[in-house]
Formats: structure tokens, C-alpha cells, sequence
């Protein structure tokens, strides 16, 4: 078990992936994509209830999530319920689409976090900012779990490209065309 608690998996969704831009939640487009990505239904994206962070995901997604989590060894399973119960408050549907479609052993790298015992050093602001982009096109239902996941790695290595990218996406916001354009600067 690389960290045990609630802490980490929090890490993973909360802290890792970036998401310091604000989005509409109350947008519903794409649901049945993403609750599909999820392994649940349009039902289960659209009946959650905004939690502190102004999220809307349902325990069921949540209790998904924690469920990967656990059997990837990144909590243990008397935290199952903490997590569930953070989640609900604190996570976002992209950020469970992620956890829920990567193998266990991309799950930090491409969701991001750190489960380590220590600090990692982090990551650069710019490669935050390019990150939070892939995010962005992500909750906009724009591009799809593995080609968020190929933009967040890209994001590490193209270092000439990230601040162009990063700059682009934030004019898009949730247009879709504008959004995707963006790619071909990363």
C-alpha cells in the first residue's frame, strides 16, 4: 500500500488534477459520454448534488471511484467510506472518468497525484496550466478519457508547445471546435 487513507485518493482527484479553472456544472452535456467512461449512466452524472467544490457526482460514481482506487492499493478498505463521502463533496466527473479509465499502474502519472511518502517536488505552473486545459476540453465533453489522458502526458514533455496550448484553451472554454483546435498547438 503506497499511502493509506482518504488523503491520497483525495490527492489523486482533488489536488492532481489540476482543476483551477471555473466551469458550469450545471452544464450537462455529454453526460451520457462520461457516465459511460465511468461505467455508470446519464442518470447517475446528472443526479449528483453539488458538493463544496460545486461538483456534481453521485455516490454511486464516487463509490466506482473508490473502488478502483482501493484495488489499485491506494486506500485502504476501511477508508472506503471517507473517500466515498470527500468525493461526493469534492470531485469532479472528468476527474472520476480518468480515475475510472486508466490501468492501475498509469493512474498517477496520467490522473495525476502523488501517493509517495514524501513531496514529490511537484510540477511546474506551466505544466498545471497545460493540465488543467486537457481537463477543461475533458469536462466539455470535447475529447474523450484516452485522449485526455495522451494531452496530460504530452503536457510533461512539450515544453515549447504547453504555454501556447494553455493560452488556447482558455479562450475555447466550452467551445468544443475552438477547443480541439487547440490540440494541434501542443
Amino acid at each position: 500500500m503506497r499511502r493509506s487513507g482518504t488523503l491520497a485518493f483525495l490527492a489523486l482527484l482533488i489536488g492532481a488534477a489540476s482543476c483551477s479553472h471555473t466551469v458550469d456544472v450545471g452544464s450537462n452535456v455529454g453526460a451520457d459520454a462520461s457516465a459511460a467512461e465511468a461505467g455508470g449512466t446519464a442518470s447517475d452524472a446528472e443526479a449528483g448534488a453539488p458538493g463544496e467544490a460545486g461538483t456534481a457526482v453521485t455516490q454511486a460514481a464516487c463509490a466506482r471511484a473508490c473502488e478502483k482506487v482501493a484495488s489499485c492499493g491506494f486506500l485502504e478498505a476501511r477508508n472506503r467510506a471517507a473517500c466515498e463521502s470527500e468525493c461526493v463533496k469534492r470531485a469532479y466527473p472528468f476527474q472520476l472518468d480518468c480515475v475510472n479509465a486508466i490501468a492501475c499502474a498509469d493512474l498517477e502519472r496520467v490522473c495525476g497525484g502523488s501517493f509517495g511518502s514524501g513531496s514529490d517536488g511537484g510540477t511546474s505552473p506551466s505544466v498545471d496550466a497545460c493540465q488543467t486545459g486537457c481537463d477543461q476540453l475533458h469536462f466539455f465533453s470535447c475529447i474523450d478519457a484516452s485522449t485526455l489522458a495522451a494531452c496530460r502526458t504530452k503536457c510533461t514533455t512539450a515544453t515549447a508547445t504547453r504555454d501556447t496550448f494553455s493560452a488556447c484553451t482558455r479562450t475555447a472554454g466550452g467551445d468544443c471546435a475552438r477547443g480541439t483546435a487547440c490540440l494541434g498547438t501542443l
